[in-house]
């Protein structure tokens, strides 16, 4: 019970499976007759969701704080890179590619989304539901973190990370 708190009210934090939240506030709550603290993080992605973290259970999850402005930057220009190529088998790509994804770190993500994206124009423009899900699910956990360090709006975050996805050529051509 004497727990030592990690993060406190208005922590920016990151969940592996709800992306970038603030801590609005540390509760004592018994569950199935156990006393226990836990995190009440409101996530950036949805409105009307409240996640609770058990605090002994933050290094099991995966919760870690929102990383800071350099390294959002770095992720940023990762995103700008020359995708390397995925596994052409469809279900090695979505072990490779959802053990990226579970990490939750900002330059794992990055490189899920630059290599589909790269994947994509390869296949002249199409992905697969699973692809496209994943690729999904990466700009928008990036585009939450981005949002929090940056302290912009979610929207705003998201359309940055999609500019820094279009090559630039494509960009030229629009």
């Amino acid at each position: 019970m004497g727990m030592t708190l990690t993060y406190h009210r208005g922590d920016k934090v990151v969940h592996p499976a709800h992306g970038a939240g603030i801590v609005r506030k540390v509760v004592l709550r018994t569950i199935a007759g156990e006393p226990r603290k836990y995190y009440v993080i409101d996530p950036l992605a949805y409105d009307d969701l409240e996640i609770m973290v058990a605090i002994d259970k933050v290094r099991l999850i995966g919760l870690r704080g929102a990383c800071k402005r350099s390294k959002m930057r770095r992720t940023l220009r990762r995103l700008q890179r020359t995708p390397k190529d995925v596994p052409s088998d469809y279900k090695k790509r979505r072990q490779v590619l959802g053990e990226k994804l579970k990490s939750s770190d900002p330059y794992q993500l990055a490189d899920v989304a630059r290599d589909l994206v790269g994947l994509k124009s390869e296949k002249g423009g199409r992905l697969g539901v699973t692809d496209t899900k994943f690729l999904k699910q990466a700009c928008e956990s990036l585009a939450g973190e981005l949002a929090l360090v940056e302290e912009m709006s979610f929207e705003d975050a998201l359309a940055q990370v999609d500019k820094c996805l279009v090559p630039d050529e494509e960009a030229a051509d629009v």
